[in-house]
């Protein structure tokens, strides 16, 4: 009798899972927009316009990182050797707080999740334009890869 191995059925799982899904809801363009935790996501062109909020390129000063850790990886993506990435889009305030993150894409919405997670714990010295901190725009792409080394 021959049994699968527990990783090769996961990995197949999702090979065939996601294709499936995505063609049962009609494609990823008339999905509904709802990031991982479940609230919906403003595509950017609905997203309110606030003035006080400015571009990178608007900038005398970026925001400087600093305290940035990795992402966990999901712990059965990895068992399924899944890598993936996602797309985070955020605000940092005057004070250099992640504000206002979530997924703009993502291969897996698990990914997605892990992505709005580490990048919400995140901390900067907020950027400047002449000598006041002010709110930046970012977006973000976090990219999970399995290595050899674990």
């Amino acid at each position: 009798m021959y049994f699968a191995h527990p990783m090769r059925t996961v990995r197949s799982f999702l090979r065939l899972c996601v294709p499936v899904c995505t063609a049962l809801l009609g494609g990823c363009e008339t999905a509904p927009n709802v990031n991982p935790y479940g609230r919906p996501t403003p595509p950017a062109a609905a997203r309110p316009i606030d003035r006080d909020v400015f571009e990178i390129s608007d900038l005398d000063r970026r925001p400087v990182p600093r305290l940035q850790r990795p992402p966990h990886y999901p712990v059965e993506m990895r068992r399924a050797g899944v890598s993936g990435r996602a797309v985070v889009d955020f605000i940092i305030d005057e004070t250099g707080t992640v504000r206002d993150a979530y997924v703009i894409e993502t291969t897996y919405p698990v990914f997605g999740a892990a992505a709005v997670e580490c990048v919400s714990a995140w901390q900067f010295a907020p950027g400047l334009r002449g000598r006041s901190p002010v709110k930046t725009h970012l977006q973000v792409p976090i990219v999970f890869t399995l290595s050899d080394s674990r």
